[in-house]
């Protein structure tokens, strides 16, 4: 089976572009805010990078430090230890600073994700479906309509669907005229079904009983 994505009505196929490019507008939209999302959580993430490797220099500088006083004789431990404590404390922040950097950026992309995949599947959900069912039903209406028989049943289709006022406006008695297989009636019917489905109906063409006794009156 063959998919028609777009309408033969030309309206109602701009209709259609139009509705598809929104969609698409859409989806970029939030998929490139996602992506600033992702790079913004990544950013307050470095923050705890750059401390914990402006802690981690001054650690290293408070362990030299300790290292120097260390080596002065008879006093060195106790000139020592302020600057061991120190680097300790700088070790605690460096530690944090570096946690605070892999919990934010873990929660970056998983976020992001969130962020864009909430709007784009509330639509897409909705859209994608819609348009899958009128491109089969398109190409299923097209290829009926060009197998032998196929006029009457689309024919048979409009009379069990289609509104009473619309099969009036074609024949006051349409059901007997589909069952005398009246071919003007027919191909008006199916071509209603036709159009429905967005399928360019085939011309109606006037039975030629019907243009012979036209003539003799």
């Amino acid at each position: 089976m063959t998919l028609r994505p777009y309408s033969a009505s030309p309206l109602r196929a701009l209709l259609q572009v139009g509705a598809d490019l929104a969609v698409v507008v859409w989806c970029w939209f939030w998929v490139t805010f996602a992506m600033a999302v992702d790079d913004a959580v990544r950013s307050v993430g470095d923050v705890g990078y750059r401390v914990q490797g402006g802690a981690a220099g001054i650690k290293d500088g408070l362990d030299g430090a300790a290292d120097q006083a260390g080596q002065v004789p008879l006093v060195g431990d106790t000139f020592g230890k302020p600057f061991t404590a120190a680097g300790g404390a700088a070790q605690t922040i460096a530690d944090a600073g570096r946690d605070l950097g892999d919990r934010v950026t873990g929660l970056a992309l998983p976020l992001a994700l969130v962020v864009a995949l909430a709007p784009v599947l509330s639509v897409v959900l909705l859209w994608l479906p819609a348009r899958y069912r009128f491109a089969r039903r398109a190409g299923e209406t097209a290829a009926l309509a060009a197998l032998p028989g196929g006029q009457s049943l689309l024919a048979l289709r409009a009379l069990a669907t289609r509104p009473v006022h619309d099969i009036a406006r074609i024949s006051p008695d349409a059901v007997d005229a589909w069952r005398r297989d009246d071919a003007d009636v027919v191909a008006r019917l199916a071509a209603l079904e036709q159009r429905r489905a967005g399928v360019r109906p085939r011309p109606v063409r006037t039975a030629p009983a019907a243009l012979g006794e036209a003539g003799g009156a």
